[in-house]
């Protein structure tokens, strides 16, 4: 999986580059795109920012965000204190790149 982690940004990084506008005549920050371009026939909403992009959009930052933290940390979790009814837990996070 971490081989394909640059290519999934990048790919991300195009999308928003290639989509993002920025707020104007009070509409909000969106990713933009025709109304074609993801699908949908030309519809009533036409073309500006579409919901249905901006969704996957958000999902695969988190997506990239998990994956990025799982191939980079290492978490340790130690109990201490054997079998007493009172264990201390220890969590100990380890950068590996």
């Amino acid at each position: 999986m971490a081989e394909l982690l640059p290519h999934l940004r990048a790919e991300y990084a195009r999308w928003v580059n290639r989509s993002w506008t920025a707020a104007r005549d009070g509409a909000p920050e969106c990713l933009w795109q025709a109304c074609h371009d993801d699908g949908q026939e030309n519809s009533v909403g036409l073309d500006g920012c579409r919901p249905t992009i901006n969704a996957v959009l958000a999902g695969e930052a988190a997506s990239l965000l998990t994956l990025t933290l799982t191939l980079t940390l290492t978490l340790t979790l130690t109990r201490r204190g054997g079998l007493s009814p009172n264990p201390t837990l220890a969590l100990t996070v380890t950068l590996t790149r």
